[in-house]
C-alpha cells in the first residue's frame, strides 16, 4: 500500500507545471504552447495592440488562433460556398464549435469558431486540447459540408425498384 501511495504522489510532481491552474494566459504563453504542439505559425498583432494572432496550417485547414484578453482564446476557420440554410443546420447538432454565415464580394462563406473563457481557470493541458479538439470539429465539419451538397429527396409513395435503386447507391 505505501508503494501505491508514493506512485500517485510522485506522478501528479513530474506533471506539476502541465497541472498548474492559471485564470490569464499571456500571448507569450500562446505561442510556447503552439511550439509545445509543434505547430508553425504566423503571429500578428491588431493595430491598437491588444488583440494577438496566430495564423497556422492542420492539414488542409487555414486556422486563426485569437488572443482577445488574458481570460479569451478563439480559433476559427473559414469556409467557402456554404447556404446559410446549413451553417443553420450545423449548429443544430453540433455541442462545441458553431458556424456563421457570411458573405462578401467573393462570395457566401462561413466560419467555424471555438472560444475558451479561462477566467475560471485552465491549465496547459486545457489550452492544447482546445486546439486538438477543434481539428477534430473540423474534420467534422469538412464531413458535414460534404455529405450535404447533394439535396435530399423525398418521394411521396416508395415502390420496390425505388428501393431497390436506394440500396445500390449505399
Amino acid at each position: 500500500m505505501a508503494a501505491l501511495a508514493l506512485f500517485i504522489f510522485i506522478g501528479p510532481r513530474a506533471a506539476a507545471q502541465d497541472d498548474k491552474v492559471f485564470r490569464a494566459v499571456t500571448p507569450a504563453a500562446v505561442e510556447a504552447t503552439l511550439k509545445d504542439l509543434k505547430i508553425e505559425f504566423k503571429k500578428a498583432t491588431s493595430k491598437k495592440g491588444d488583440e494577438h494572432y496566430f495564423d497556422f496550417q492542420r492539414e488542409t485547414y487555414r486556422i486563426r488562433l485569437t488572443h482577445f484578453s488574458p481570460q479569451e482564446l478563439m480559433l476559427d476557420c473559414v469556409f467557402r460556398g456554404l447556404p446559410v440554410e446549413k451553417v443553420n443546420q450545423w449548429n443544430t447538432v453540433t455541442k462545441l464549435a458553431r458556424a456563421s454565415w457570411h458573405k462578401d464580394s467573393t462570395g457566401e462563406f462561413s466560419i467555424l469558431e471555438y472560444g475558451l473563457d479561462i477566467s475560471g481557470g485552465a491549465t496547459a493541458g486545457t489550452i492544447k486540447q482546445f486546439i486538438t479538439r477543434f481539428e477534430d470539429e473540423l474534420k467534422k465539419y469538412d464531413k458535414f459540408l460534404g455529405a450535404n451538397l447533394t439535396q435530399d429527396v423525398i418521394l411521396a409513395q416508395v415502390t420496390n425498384d425505388a428501393l431497390e435503386n436506394i440500396f445500390k447507391t449505399q
